[in-house]
């Protein structure tokens, strides 16, 4: 299996809601690992919360756990629960994550033999990134809103309803069919 290094493997095509971001809402809640993806304790609501990810970067994370236990062990400490932590065990300090890995990524990929035409976002885009693509493939409203971590829907169609692919169009289409007798519609279309 190939070595998992947040700095190399960090990409837009992750799951962002595993960072934590101190305008996230889950800032300082831990991500712990379980079969199926990985959960969360927000400190607002002190709910547990499970976000779906790919199966690729499961079997890193369980990778990344499998290692760390090991490393923790060898230092007759307990492992933190944590997936991603400060040396100490600690939580990660945002601020010390997003100038010493995330931006420096940037600086990196510009210098590369092919340099990617990335301009520098805040890490907090990743989360916008993240739930304006799901709604523009199509997964559910209240799919993105629970991999959010929106209190309710509301908040999620407010964000993001104006990216759900023809909404428009098939809400001007229902109402046709609605209106207009079936083979009106049906002529209307072919001609």
């Amino acid at each position: 299996m190939q070595d998992f290094s947040l700095r190399e493997n960090l990409s837009p095509h992750a799951r962002p809601t595993v960072l934590r971001n101190i305008a996230d809402p889950i800032y300082n809640a831990g991500w712990k690992p379980t079969d199926d993806g990985l959960k969360s304790e927000s400190p607002k609501n002190h709910l547990q919360r499970r976000i779906d990810v790919r199966d690729e970067l499961l079997c890193k994370l369980q990778e990344l756990h499998r290692r760390r236990k090991e490393e923790w062990l060898q230092k007759g400490e307990k492992m933190p629960e944590w997936v991603f932590c400060s040396d100490d065990g600690n939580f990660m300090n945002e601020y010390n994550f997003r100038t010493r890995m995330f931006y420096p990524l940037f600086k990196k990929a510009k210098g590369e033999e092919k340099p990617l035409e990335l301009r520098q976002i805040r890490l907090h885009d990743l989360r916008h990134s993240y739930a304006s693509l799901m709604v523009q493939h199509g997964e559910s409203v209240t799919y993105v809103k629970e991999q959010m971590g929106h209190h309710s829907i509301q908040v999620t169609v407010d964000l993001y309803g104006h990216l759900i692919p023809g909404a428009n169009r098939a809400a001007a289409n229902r109402l046709e069919a609605h209106i207009l007798p079936t083979k009106q519609v049906a002529a209307a279309t072919t001609a």
